[in-house]
């Protein structure tokens, strides 16, 4: 940008490789905003966010990607300090990662999996992303939206009957967790 552009509006989109979150993450940078997106892991949907970017006005210069367990602190501290260095700020974090039942069965519409069957480690897996990892997010960004008396936090949840749907179990209970967390965290 040059002296007479104002820098761009920063956000920050979790799980931006695939679903709700490339869409998202797409619909920012195509808005002007420069964006910083998580992935749990590198693969080709990643690099095909990036190349869909470069298309956009401003290029994949205002997007960067990161590959980043949002349940590991340590790793979100990193992905707000690389948003911050490489982009100036951070205006906004959109907390969409999500684990969902295809981790518990790939067939749970048509076999729905009783709760008692879900092995715990699977349970903490999910729970760990779409509990823990939305929590971890924002504590991490706090402090600086604090520091500048502004931000905003977007956490992407689902619909009341799929948290309460039988056979639904991590799933549905974690995203009414995230769902009671975010009404708490606007009192805040």
């Amino acid at each position: 940008m040059d002296a007479h552009t104002t820098s761009p509006r920063v956000a920050i989109v979790t799980g931006g490789s695939r679903g709700l979150g490339r869409v998202m993450a797409l619909a920012l940078r195509a808005a002007g905003y420069a964006v910083t997106i998580t992935a749990s892991g590198a693969s080709a949907a990643l690099d095909e966010v990036v190349a869909e970017a470069a298309e956009l006005p401003g290029g994949a210069e205002l997007l960067l990607p990161m590959v980043a367990d949002v349940s590991d602190p340590k790793r979100a501290r990193e992905v707000v300090d690389a948003t911050v260095q490489r982009f100036g700020g951070v205006h906004a974090l959109v907390n969409n990662a999500g684990r969902g039942m295809r981790l518990v069965s790939e067939t749970f519409t048509t076999d729905p999996v009783h709760f008692w069957d879900v092995p715990a480690a699977t349970w903490a897996q999910i729970i760990d992303t779409n509990v823990n990892g939305p929590f971890i997010m924002s504590q991490a960004v706090m402090p600086l939206f604090l520091a500048q008396r502004e931000g905003r936090i977007v956490n992407v949840s689902t619909s009341a009957q799929t948290m309460i749907r039988p056979g639904s179990a991590p799933y549905g209970p974690s995203t009414a967790a995230l769902e009671a967390m975010t009404r708490s965290w606007a009192t805040d």
